[in-house]
C-alpha cells in the first residue's frame, strides 16, 4: 500500500497526505468533501459487511468522518490518511480485508494478487474482520 494516497482535486493537481492533511487542518471544506465524496462509497462497503443494515453502514461512515475530523489533530503522517483507522491490524490483514471489503475483489483475484492460498485468505480475512468487529462494538459501546 503505497504511503501516499494521491487525490485528483478539479484543478488537476495531486495532492499528498501531507497537503490533505494541511488543507483539512486548515479548514478547507472543499477537501473535506471531496474527501467524502471518494472515500464514503468504499467505507459504505467495508461498514456494510459488519452491520445489519444500510442505516447502521451509514452511521458507521458518518461516525468514522467524524472522528477522523475531531482526530486530525493527532495525526502524524506515519501512515496514510486513507489507511489511519485500519492501523491495527497487521499489514497482511490489512491488504485482504482492503482488497476484499473496500475494493470489492473475490478470494480468487485476492489469492492471486497476494499468492496465498484460498485457506490462507479465509484465515487473513476472518481475523481481520474479527479485530474490526470489536473495534466497532467497542467504539458503540462507549
Amino acid at each position: 500500500m503505497p504511503q501516499a494516497s494521491p487525490t485528483v482535486p478539479p484543478d488537476g493537481i495531486s495532492s499528498t497526505d501531507a497537503d490533505l492533511v494541511e488543507q483539512l487542518r486548515a479548514g478547507d471544506d472543499s477537501v473535506l468533501a471531496q474527501l467524502v465524496d471518494e472515500w464514503s462509497p468504499a467505507m459504505f462497503r467495508l461498514a456494510r459487511s459488519f452491520v445489519g443494515s444500510a442505516q447502521s453502514a451509514e452511521d458507521v461512515v458518518q461516525d468514522a468522518w467524524l472522528g477522523m475530523l475531531s482526530g486530525l489533530a493527532r495525526f502524524e503522517g506515519r501512515s496514510s490518511l486513507r489507511t489511519w483507522t485500519l492501523s491495527a491490524l497487521p499489514p497482511r490483514q490489512r491488504q485482504v480485508v482492503t482488497m476484499r471489503d473496500v475494493c470489492g475483489m473475490d478470494a480468487g483475484e485476492v489469492c492471486a494478487a497476494l499468492r496465498i492460498s484460498p485457506a490462507n485468505q479465509r484465515v487473513l480475512l476472518h481475523r481481520a474482520r474479527a479485530v474490526l468487529r470489536e473495534a466497532l462494538a467497542g467504539y458503540y459501546r462507549g
